[in-house]
């Protein structure tokens, strides 16, 4: 069935290609003999054409002619009266009618001709559409008799090779099946004889196996025997053989790790001694100066361990504590010193500075500063603070503090023409916003975005030159303080 299918498919394929290609054979046998018959239709069109329009033509010149015949006589008889003018005074209004008379009748006689020539042209183009209709009519029928002659032709062979087709495939599948059935008969019939077979041989086999297994099992009774006692012996050779090598391993182990210590105790001995006699070297060969830079290192070693309060964890302390309780410009001056050194130098006095509170009085602070030196001192040593802090990234969220944002807005708009004081306080700005969302949305919001597109404007104008009025350090310091407020700008419009 499926090769019946598939030839079918495939005589169907063929069968399609077939008609295809007799059609594009029909069309282009059509579109040639169209051709070529509008083209015989199209000489004798132009022949008929030129023969009537040359006979149109004669007519048109011999009417012309006849009407200057007439033109002429009229022209003699007027010059005629006008030079008997005196005696044919009567004779003039008669010859006068009859010219009129003359006029009138060309002129009907013009129209006539006109309207019948018109008519005659009219008869020869219907003459012309009706046969050329006729003969199109004509080709068409006998082109369409010979499609049909052509198709009945290729149709009949068609079927006629689809049903050899058909026939040879229904052959082949009644041979197929016929051998496929006889197949299937066989093997049915050797499995049943050997079905049988098996059945027999198997009883067979059976009776062989017992008698075999109890052979077996006596043989296998006396080996089994033999076979514990040499099992018991391999067995008890095998854990002397295994504590033997466990204990040769262990004192292996073990001599190692005597020689391994042993051997790193001489080279810390080695250089220790090394240590000391490069120490010794270098220190005999110093000079002076040097020596004396010693000594003094050495003696506020020795004072800082005398005195503990001037070690850097208990000035920062005594510094945070005169901070929150001090009410003094200096001293909350020299307690800014020491904290900006102290959070420069170690990042415990940092942890310290943050568990107090510190960032919340250092804000408060900042908010009652003017523009005066020493307040732009204090200032200026508080942001280094903040700065120094706000290097550990584990500490920001503790120095961004809710009023924070607003405090360092304020000393952008103020310092902007500060430079020392309006870097770091962009630096600090900028850190604090990438790390800390509720200072982002508040910083964000339209009056605060005015502020700082102003400072903007005030610090990079348009057309003005690169430096900032009051600047030391020439446009290092402006390109980089621009470049840092743009950023700041363009991140809080994200």
């Amino acid at each position: 069935r499926i090769q019946s299918f598939f030839r079918g498919y495939l005589a169907r394929q063929c069968f399609e290609r077939n008609i295809t290609a007799a059609i594009t054979i029909q069309r282009k046998w059509k579109s040639f003999l169209a051709s070529q018959q509008f083209e015989s239709d199209l000489k004798d069109i132009i022949v008929v054409q030129s023969a009537f329009r040359r006979w149109s033509a004669r007519c048109i010149v011999v009417k012309k002619l006849e009407a200057l015949d007439v033109i002429q006589v009229t022209s003699c008889r007027w010059l005629a009266r006008s030079r008997a003018k005196k005696v044919v005074i009567n004779m003039v209004y008669e010859r006068r009618m009859r010219n009129e008379s003359a006029i009138r009748l060309q002129c009907l006689a013009r129209v006539y001709f006109a309207k019948s020539l018109a008519k005659r042209q009219r008869a020869a183009i219907q003459i012309q559409k009706t046969w050329r209709c006729f003969s199109v009519h004509v080709d068409y029928l006998v082109a369409i008799i010979d499609v049909t002659n052509i198709q009945r032709h290729i149709r009949g062979y068609l079927a006629r090779v689809n049903i050899e087709i058909e026939n040879f495939a229904a052959v082949e599948v009644q041979r197929i099946w016929r051998g496929f059935a006889d197949r299937a008969k066989y093997t049915r019939r050797s499995a049943m004889i050997l079905r049988i077979q098996s059945i027999f041989r198997r009883k067979i086999s059976i009776k062989k196996f017992q008698l075999l297994r109890k052979h077996a099992e006596i043989e296998s009774r006396f080996r089994n025997s033999k076979a514990k006692v040499i099992q018991k012996a391999l067995r008890g050779y095998c854990q002397l053989l295994t504590f033997e090598r466990g204990a040769t391993m262990l004192q292996k182990v073990v001599r190692g790790y005597f020689a391994r210590v042993l051997i790193h105790r001489k080279n810390l001995s080695l250089s220790l001694i090394q240590a000391c006699c490069r120490g010794f070297l270098v220190r005999r060969s110093r000079s002076k100066k040097v020596l004396h830079i010693a000594r003094l290192v050495a003696a506020a070693n020795m004072h800082a361990i005398r005195n503990p309060s001037l070690v850097l964890g208990e000035r920062t302390r005594v510094a945070l504590y005169e901070l929150r309780t001090s009410k003094r410009l200096t001293e909350i001056t020299d307690a800014a010193i020491t904290l900006e050194m102290s959070t420069r130098l170690s990042r415990n006095c940092c942890v310290a500075f943050v568990n107090v509170g510190a960032p919340s009085i250092l804000y408060e602070l900042l908010g009652t500063c003017n523009r005066s030196l020493p307040h732009v001192e204090i200032v200026r040593i508080v942001l280094l603070t903040l700065r120094n802090v706000s290097k550990h990234k584990d500490l920001l969220n503790d120095v961004a503090t809710p009023g924070s944002g607003g405090v360092i807005l304020d000393l952008v708009q103020m310092f902007r023409d500060k430079d020392d004081v309006f870097v770091v306080a962009l630096i600090i700005f900028s850190r604090l916003l990438r790390y800390n969302k509720k200072l982002k949305e508040t910083c964000s919001q339209p009056e605060n975005m005015k502020r700082l597109t102003h400072v903007l404007k005030k610090v990079a104008p348009s057309g003005s030159d690169l430096r900032i009025p009051g600047s030391r350090h020439g446009t290092s310091k402006r390109k980089k303080s621009i470049k840092a407020l743009r950023s700041i700008i363009e991140f809080l419009k994200e």
